[in-house]
């Protein structure tokens, strides 16, 4: 069955040590940029780990933006009520890969969300995306008035490598 294999694949983890980039901190101007990048990052290390680890992520990334997508858009009371998506549906037959990322996850985020996941015992690779989204807020107003900001204001750049780093964020 289907299941069966899943169970088999996931013990195919690789044994190989790998680091994820580190997450910084939330407070820089373009925080949230730099966390959808950290993310998109993190695809091709996750991928590397198994057979169906690039599957799996994928899912993981998906379910977790979509709860996202839905504390984003909510009003601060049902913003309450909205928690990660459920880990043990979507690891099923990847549990071993799932402890592996969350361990990852937990060495590359910064030492403030680490203390956030620990003490609300949030202890999965979707609730740690969660936490990270929710922190972050990519897509969110802060992002976009920034972004309508850098749209209309016109800077001067210096160097070479400011005038790539100011295309790359315009």
């Amino acid at each position: 069955s289907r299941h069966d294999r899943e169970t088999v694949e996931d013990g195919d983890l690789k044994a190989v040590p790998i680091q994820f980039p580190t997450l910084p901190p939330p407070e820089g101007r373009d925080a949230s940029l730099e966390a959808g990048d950290w993310i998109i990052q993190l695809g091709p290390l996750v991928g590397d780990l198994s057979k169906n680890a690039a599957c799996w992520w994928r899912k993981v990334v998906d379910a977790t933006a979509m709860k996202y997508d839905s504390w984003l858009h909510a009003d601060p009371l049902s913003r309450l009520r909205i928690a990660a998506p459920d880990n043990a549906v979507l690891s099923t037959g990847f549990e071993r890969l799932d402890q592996r990322v969350t361990s990852l996850l937990l060495q590359s985020v910064p030492k403030a969300i680490k203390d956030e996941v620990m003490a609300a015992r949030e202890l999965t690779s979707t609730q740690i995306l969660f936490r990270v989204l929710r922190t972050y807020q990519p897509g969110g107003l802060v992002e976009k008035s920034r972004l309508l900001e850098d749209l209309t204001t016109i800077s001067t750049v210096k160097t070479a490598n400011d005038v790539v780093a100011a295309l790359r964020l315009w």
